[in-house]
């Protein structure tokens, strides 16, 4: 599953969990201990839920932090790569125009 895909199934996950559970408290028929007994039950789910999203989340930054890292040394390297030629033909050119001289 891609990183927006999953993204977007967590988002789903948490709306449906929250919207699921206010519905089912609005129609609920029951009163009092068996109500709250729901509820405490709904939040447990939807905290577990959030729970899991919230670590998905800190998996999927983590990754995003460690591939940016790579992407900029890799950069970097190519950079001091370029900046190492550039100075070595700028060198061999003025060795050059000093023979011709």
């Amino acid at each position: 599953m891609s990183d927006s895909r999953r993204e977007g199934f967590l988002k789903g996950l948490l709306l449906g969990s929250l919207a699921g559970g206010i519905i089912g408290l609005l129609f609920a028929p029951e009163k009092g201990e068996k109500t709250r007994n729901k509820l405490d039950y709904w939040l447990r789910q939807f905290r577990g839920d959030a729970e899991h999203a919230v670590g998905e989340m800190k998996e999927l930054a983590n990754k995003l932090i460690f591939e940016a890292k790579e992407w900029t040394e890799e950069g970097f390297s190519r950079l001091a790569q370029a900046i190492k030629e550039g100075r070595k033909a700028t060198n061999d050119k003025i060795e050059e125009l000093k023979e011709e001289e």
